[in-house]
């Protein structure tokens, strides 16, 4: 019998609700043996990886449960490079990033620009097309201070510098949220989707800002109603990447357009557990991802 690795952060740094400590638990408790695992205890010989000195068996199944850092494409080719069971893949999230546009379903006009000028090209575009600004976004690693709305061209400039430190790189998108003031409230709802299959969606609000600073006073609700035609267009879309390496995913969707989805360490299990009433949602993620992923060829070894 096979056995199943969580590749993740330290386990002691993760929160107790947190997806990827409930789906290790969940993997627990279904009988197989689960083994965490972190990126230092991850070692290639001979074109075999190995994880805790333990080679991975073909019967072997592991979850990559990372953040994206500045060394995550480095990390995801080097892993991309062995014949294993992933969830996700990581060939396929290299293919199916995070902030890459969600083809026809994504916000015009979302660019990745490695310097000012083309960030205030940007900003003009997105003005001429009659938004207030942009939000200029770090490429990885997101925290309280990694989304900046800009509604002028001294914002842009200063935002691309800041949100540029570490790997060269700003993600330009058009603001399309409220304005930052004390009234004004925005939201974006989450879709998950595993092995192609809609889980639900539930709906992270508050103040403005809030949504990139926790802080500030951010919640969770279930979402309202959406439309059958977008729920088809999503599962069409979910559908295509399971077949091509994603097992789970998140949709963002503000103000009824689809931001982006999200491959990397997709979330929103909990809150689906919490707001909308389903039941023992990572149980039965972790029993549908083995079956998805033992069911599919391994990831066949790649080089970049």
């Amino acid at each position: 019998m096979g056995q199943t690795f969580f590749l993740s952060e330290p386990i002691d740094t993760l929160s107790p609700d947190s997806d990827t400590l409930r789906l290790f638990e969940a993997s627990l408790a279904s009988g197989r043996r689960t083994v965490w695992v972190t990126p230092q205890q991850t070692l290639s010989i001979d074109g075999r990886l190995f994880l805790n000195q333990e080679p991975v068996m073909p019967e072997d199944v592991l979850w990559i449960r990372l953040a994206p850092t500045p060394s995550w494409h480095d990390f995801l080719v080097f892993l991309a490079a062995h014949p294993v069971r992933f969830i996700n893949e990581p060939a396929a999230m290299l293919l199916f990033p995070d902030k890459a546009r969600c083809g026809a379903l994504s916000v015009a006009n979302r660019f990745v620009v490695s310097n000012r000028s083309d960030a205030l090209r940007a900003f003009d575009l997105a003005v001429s097309n009659g938004h207030r600004g942009l939000a200029v976004k770090a490429m990885t690693g997101y925290d309280a201070h990694s989304i900046t709305p800009a509604f002028d061209r001294e914002t842009v400039e200063h935002a691309f510098l800041t949100h540029a430190a570490d790997s060269g790189l700003a993600i330009c998108e058009p603001w399309i949220g409220p304005d930052h003031s004390e009234e004004a409230e925005e939201s974006a709802v989450r879709l998950t989707f595993a092995g192609g299959r809609f889980l639900g969606a539930v709906d992270y609000c508050g103040p403005a800002g809030s949504l990139s600073s926790p802080r500030l006073g951010a919640y969770c609700r279930p979402a309202k109603p959406l439309p059958n035609t977008l729920l088809s267009a999503l599962r069409q879309h979910a559908e295509h990447l399971s077949r091509h390496g994603v097992f789970l995913v998140g949709y963002d969707l503000v103000e009824g357009v689809v931001l982006e989805a999200n491959t990397s360490c997709p979330g929103a299990l909990s809150e689906l557990e919490h707001h909308t009433g389903l039941a023992s949602v990572h149980a039965r993620c972790i029993a549908e991802g083995l079956n998805w992923a033992l069911g599919r060829p391994r990831n066949d070894a790649l080089v970049f």
